[in-house]
C-alpha cells in the first residue's frame, strides 16, 4: 500500500495526475468529510472498470502489460514489472 500511495496516481478526464482516492482516504480521512469509505471504494472500483487494469507497482490505471509468470498482476511497463520483482516473485 506505501508504494501505491507515493507513486500512485491515475489521471482524469482532464489528462492530470490525482492520487488514487482510496491510498488518499486511507492516509487522511478528513480528506473526504461527506464521503463513506464503501463511497471512496465504490468511485474507485467504477474508475478501474472504466479504465481497465491498475499497475501493481505505481497504481496508474490502463496497465496492460501482464505478469507472465502468473497472469494475473499487470503493469504500465516492464521497467516497473522489474521493480515489482522482488515483491511479486513469492507469489
Amino acid at each position: 500500500m506505501d508504494r501505491f500511495a507515493e507513486e500512485g496516481t491515475r489521471k482524469d478526464a482532464s489528462g492530470l495526475g490525482m492520487k488514487n482516492s482510496v491510498v488518499e482516504y486511507v492516509q487522511n480521512p478528513s480528506l473526504f468529510p461527506t464521503q463513506s469509505t464503501k463511497q471512496v471504494v465504490l468511485d474507485t472500483a467504477a474508475s478501474l472498470a472504466a479504465h481497465g487494469a491498475f499497475c501493481a507497482f505505481c497504481g496508474n490505471l490502463g496497465a496492460d502489460k501482464k505478469c507472465s509468470g502468473c497472469h494475473w498482476e499487470t503493469y504500465c511497463s516492464v521497467g516497473h514489472q522489474k521493480k515489482d520483482w522482488p515483491h511479486h516473485r513469492d507469489w
